[in-house]
């Protein structure tokens, strides 16, 4: 599966964010979720990593849904839930920087700590 790198979401409209752009880090991790799954089915790997791009894309419009995590509070971070995966984001002052996307399972507190 090939992904652009620190490409820009479906593009959605906020009051002062227009965009969720993914870091290469957060690219990677969907190029990771994509192979995965196409193992099984690409149809389903193509619907589910559109539909977390289009998750990714719609916390534009409430990006303060979600809490900033206390142990990365200084950097403002927060995660999201979306099925399975959490994603981790910052709001900037002009798009929503998704910094990772990781499955549930995975020891996320532990990979966390390097955002």
């Amino acid at each position: 599966m090939s992904l652009p790198s620190c490409a820009p979401a479906t593009t959605a409209r906020a009051a002062n964010r227009s965009e969720a752009w993914f870091t290469p880090t957060a690219r990677r991790d969907l190029q990771e979720i994509g192979d995965d799954i196409a193992r099984d089915s690409r149809r389903w790997m193509l619907r589910f990593v559109t539909a977390l791009e289009q998750f990714c894309a719609r916390l534009v419009s409430q990006p303060e849904r979600y809490p900033i995590l206390p142990r990365h509070a200084a950097r403002n971070v927060r995660r999201a839930p979306h099925r399975d995966y959490l994603i981790f984001y910052r709001i900037g002052e002009t798009n929503l920087e998704i910094l990772r996307v990781l499955h549930a399972a995975r020891d996320v507190d532990v990979i966390a700590e390097s955002l």
